[in-house]
């Protein structure tokens, strides 16, 4: 919500409203990775889903260093899953990956 407060600025004239096309987009992008992360989490499992979302979001806001982009991508999804998954015993969506390997 901040966000888009943000993104509507207070104008000079009364009558009038400035919107930032640039953050409109951004902020357009990011609800719809979001509501796709949402949708594939079930289908795709929370590591992949996970993945996907930290490239979408990099990419969007200007990363291209993909030589650490794709490694903080894949490790962090899987880490997290480990720790919530293993040592916390919170079931978690293991979508397509069920079965394979220490998922």
């Amino acid at each position: 919500m901040i966000i888009l407060v943000k993104t509507v600025r207070a104008p000079k004239h009364a009558d009038q409203i400035s919107i930032k096309l640039p953050s409109l987009l951004r902020l357009g992008g990011g609800m719809a990775i979001f509501i796709s992360y949402y949708l594939l989490l079930e289908p795709l499992g929370i590591i992949i889903s996970s993945a996907l979302a930290i490239v979408s979001c990099s990419l969007m806001y200007g990363e291209r260093r993909y030589k650490y982009l794709l490694p903080l991508a894949i490790l962090l999804p899987i880490g997290l899953y480990l720790f919530f998954f293993k040592v916390a015993s919170i079931p978690m969506p293991q979508g397509i990956l069920a079965g394979i390997g220490p998922f």
